[in-house]
């Protein structure tokens, strides 16, 4: 053993207590365990943490209310048309008369999608919160509807 002017020292080095090989994977086997206990608390907290976060914020942020939307379909001609209408997951058909009503459409853009006996018709329609869009009289060329 040296001392602090790296000079040799008489002194011996100290000896450590032999300790029991069992006891001390005991306790090493409860301190990983005590680890892996606060790991998962804490893991635990922060996802309810970011839940409530998520949960404070919807309630904070408004959803903007749906519109209505309304038109009749015609030929060039002037003829009502019969056809399927979509925009996005809700669907309706015309009346007799080729007019079509849309109660509760999510505000925003969104795509009308008339389904024809000749093909298919798309238009880019903008929905305003609690109003009814009204698109009038389309009069659809025929000729051109995709198939």
């Amino acid at each position: 053993m040296y001392n602090e002017i790296n000079m040799p020292t008489s002194r011996a080095p100290q000896q450590t207590v032999p300790r029991k090989r069992g006891f001390r994977l005991l306790r090493d086997e409860r301190i990983e365990s005590e680890k892996r206990l606060r790991l998962l608390t804490r893991l635990v907290i922060g996802l309810c943490v970011l839940l409530l976060v998520y949960i404070i914020g919807r309630a904070l942020i408004p959803v903007p209310a749906p519109g209505g939307m309304d038109g009749c379909l015609h030929s060039l001609a002037g003829a009502p048309l019969t056809a399927t209408l979509r925009v996005g997951d809700q669907v309706t058909a015309t009346d007799p008369d080729g007019c079509f009503y849309f109660a509760a459409v999510p505000a925003g853009t969104q795509t009308l999608r008339v389904e024809l006996s000749a093909g298919v018709w798309q238009q880019p329609v903008t929905i305003y919160s609690n109003q009814a869009t009204g698109l009038g009289n389309l009069a659809i060329d025929l000729s051109k509807v995709t198939r």
